[in-house]
């Protein structure tokens, strides 16, 4: 099986303590914990079969929130029972789309650090992984495909 891109279900949500994982990595970076509403739009992309899944957290702002972002996007992956937390970047350029309705659509991904412990996962395997999740997510998971179909986008993953 292959990575799918959904919203969270009820069951999932509270199989894998999603609320919990994302609230904590919110308050990290001086986020307010989620509200209720936005639960329901909670979306990921998952592979079943591999129990493995990728969650796009949040942009951190700087200390001072009317200063800006801090340019980190940081995501949370669970594989091989582990949590790991991510800063992979959204790359815009001139090599990629600004308007949904191009097509292809090219989305690009800058692979930036891993701001938690890996265990025994290689950095190559985490590379591999990544680059199937971040196909799958497109240029914005579940949410996006209202306008940007599957079949229309190409996706670029850059790491070192």
């Amino acid at each position: 099986m292959a990575f799918v891109a959904e919203y969270i279900s009820k069951e999932d949500i509270k199989k894998y303590d999603i609320i919990n994982r994302v609230d904590q990595c919110l308050a990290k970076y001086h986020y307010n914990p989620q509200k209720p509403y936005q639960i329901k739009w909670l979306d990921w992309v998952i592979d079943r079969q591999r129990d493995i899944w990728l969650i796009f957290v949040c942009s951190p702002h700087l200390p001072d929130p009317r200063d800006g972002y801090t340019g980190e996007e940081i995501w949370l992956l669970y594989y091989k029972g582990r949590e790991i937390e991510l800063d992979i970047r959204r790359i815009y350029d001139e090599t990629t789309s600004k308007y949904f309705t191009e097509n292809p659509f090219k989305v690009k991904y800058k692979f930036q650090s891993v701001n938690s412990d890996i265990g025994d996962i290689s950095i190559d395997e985490l590379y591999k992984i990544l680059n199937e999740a971040l196909s799958e997510y497109g240029s914005g998971g579940i949410e996006n495909r209202e306008y940007i179909p599957k079949g229309h986008e190409v996706v670029t993953f850059l790491h070192d």
